[in-house]
């Protein structure tokens, strides 16, 4: 099938963007990418247009939302605004490019809009970061990731529900909240990003975005480098603990003040059934919170002069069985007595670098003032907006090019 823009990929004539090009060529087959979509999204009916190849399509996706800042391209500017180096990395003839109506039926016949787009390039920006990480695997024994959220002031009738946040400064305001993971060490680099209204919990985000970072684990395991991800205490709990262990990486997640080891020392499991380590007495079952998919257990034993809550509320995991894990106990207290090690301390001090990114952008795109929103679509527009500024800035943090950036970063 003829196309009317290249597979392949042509190299800029400028260097500045030749981290670009040598990222490209490392990480995507786009004559394999090109031929699949084609079988998958195309009609095969003739049609008096010739197609725009599907690859450059998805080459122009990425360099607008992670490799460009400012360029006007929308219904109000439907003509590509690029530097001809990036419309050259794109495959597309200078002067031969889609327009905006083009562009949007791309997205559209790709289902790639919204939260699935951001997914998407959730993707890449792991690919990327696994890119830039490579000069440092020689340096280093230890790769440490951050996950932390933002409240974002936001005002407007978008149809996410009453979204008040009980942020300080927010107060009485509508919000939403960026969730952001970025690897913290040895370089700074936001990798993934999430949005919420502001008053969900964080904790199920670190499930949802610790697959995105699996390549750069992965590279890190082969080369005996080991992985950690640091949280504060919202995200503490058994589900993501082992979510982190399922990804191969080793979870340094602030416990609650309420944890303690001793809860987890007063009960243990046999065959399903929760008992009661002094008087081995079995736990009735008392009830089941869907919101947060956990059972509680009560004991009933009321001759018992113990000082005790006599009840354990039980995760049920990640399993979709709905049985509590068997290691639940073992593996929450190991985790507990291990959270007071100065190895945990060291590693979870790097934590505080997502607080550091978190006041940048603030600072950079003015987080704190209300900002109006008009409707669903104009929400979705402004988050891919500020993670592509972010991603962006992120990369150029230096006018020189993220290869120096990285002294800056490191």
């Amino acid at each position: 099938m003829k196309f009317r823009s290249s597979y392949h990929i042509f190299k800029p004539t400028s260097k500045s963007h030749d981290f670009i090009y040598i990222f490209f060529k490392q990480y995507f087959d786009f004559k394999r990418i090109s031929k699949d979509l084609y079988q998958d999204y195309y009609s095969l009916k003739k049609n008096k247009n010739t197609p725009y190849d599907p690859s450059s399509m998805i080459r122009l996706i990425f360099i607008l939302n992670i490799f460009s800042k400012n360029n006007k391209y929308s219904p109000h500017y439907s003509k590509l605004d690029l530097d001809n180096d990036l419309v050259r990395l794109c495959g597309f003839s200078i002067g031969k490019t889609p327009t905006y109506s083009t562009f949007f039926y791309f997205l559209k016949r790709m289902k790639l809009s919204g939260n699935t787009l951001i997914k998407y390039l959730n993707k890449a920006r792991s690919l990327f970061v696994k890119f830039l990480f490579k000069n440092f695997y020689s340096k280093t024994n230890k790769l440490i990731f951050g996950i932390d959220s933002k409240p974002i002031a936001t005002d407007g009738q978008h149809p996410r529900g009453t979204i008040y946040s009980h942020n300080k400064f927010l107060n009485s305001k509508l919000g939403i909240k960026i969730h952001t993971l970025s690897i913290v060490y040895p370089i700074i680099f936001p990798i993934a990003f999430a949005f919420s209204p502001a008053h969900h919990n964080d904790s199920p985000f670190l499930r949802d975005l610790i697959s995105t970072i699996i390549p750069i684990i992965d590279e890190a395991k082969k080369r005996n480098i080991t992985s950690f991800l640091t949280a504060d205490k919202g995200y503490y709990g058994y589900e993501n603990i082992e979510a982190c262990g399922l990804n191969n990486v080793i979870p340094v997640i602030s416990p609650k003040k309420t944890s303690k080891a001793e809860t987890y020392e007063k009960f243990f499991q046999y065959k399903d059934k929760i008992h009661c380590i002094h008087s081995n007495l079995c736990l009735r079952k008392n009830g089941i919170e869907k919101q947060k998919n956990r059972i509680n257990y009560i004991c009933s034993n009321k001759s018992c002069d113990r000082k005790c809550s006599k009840r354990v509320w039980i995760p049920f995991g990640n399993s979709n069985l709905r049985k509590p894990p068997n290691e639940y106990f073992i593996s929450m207290n190991s985790y507990l007595k291990s959270s007071v090690s100065e190895v945990f301390k060291t590693i979870y001090s790097h934590r505080s670098k997502t607080e550091l990114l978190h006041a940048i952008w603030t600072k950079s795109y003015n987080l704190r003032d209300t900002i109006y929103i008009g409707n669903f679509k104009a929400l979705l527009t402004f988050e891919l907006n500020l993670t592509k500024k972010i991603t962006y800035d992120s990369i150029f943090t230096l006018k020189s090019g993220p290869y120096q950036a990285k002294k800056l970063w490191s």
